[in-house]
């Protein structure tokens, strides 16, 4: 872990990023802090974000620490959206879309497709 957040530190000092860091677990709340540090030292004042995405509200939260003194002045305060769901109806289209039309010409293969789209409750996952 240390050796990875020191050839990162490598590659990105002096450099503007947008890093993504999607579908975040629990887990990842001890790795964390050391990449958090990393990445304040190779330029948090540079104008470079961190998006995460997770579909633990928790996680998300654990993440936040409060910016203090002057060290941490030119960070910008975090902030978290809530996407909400998808319709019944925006989710078939979505699934269609995917899927294609044709493929769910079948009665049978429709119905086990909305059957699985209930499953989802709105979350286009897969």
């Amino acid at each position: 872990k240390e050796a990875l957040v020191e050839r990162l530190k490598e590659k990105m000092k002096g450099k503007k990023f947008l890093l993504v860091l999607d579908d975040v677990w629990g887990t990842f709340r001890g790795s964390w802090e050391p990449l958090k540090v990393c990445l304040h030292d190779v330029g948090a004042s540079k104008g470079n974000t961190v998006l995460v995405t997770s579909r633990i509200r928790n996680t998300l939260g654990s993440m936040i620490t409060p910016s203090s003194g002057p060290e941490h002045d030119d960070l910008d305060a975090p902030c978290i959206y809530h996407l909400g769901t998808l319709s019944e109806g925006d989710s078939w289209s979505l699934f269609t879309r995917c899927v294609g039309k044709t493929n769910l010409s079948n009665p049978m293969k429709e119905n086990m497709g909305r059957t699985m789209l209930r499953k989802c409750e709105g979350v286009p996952l897969a």
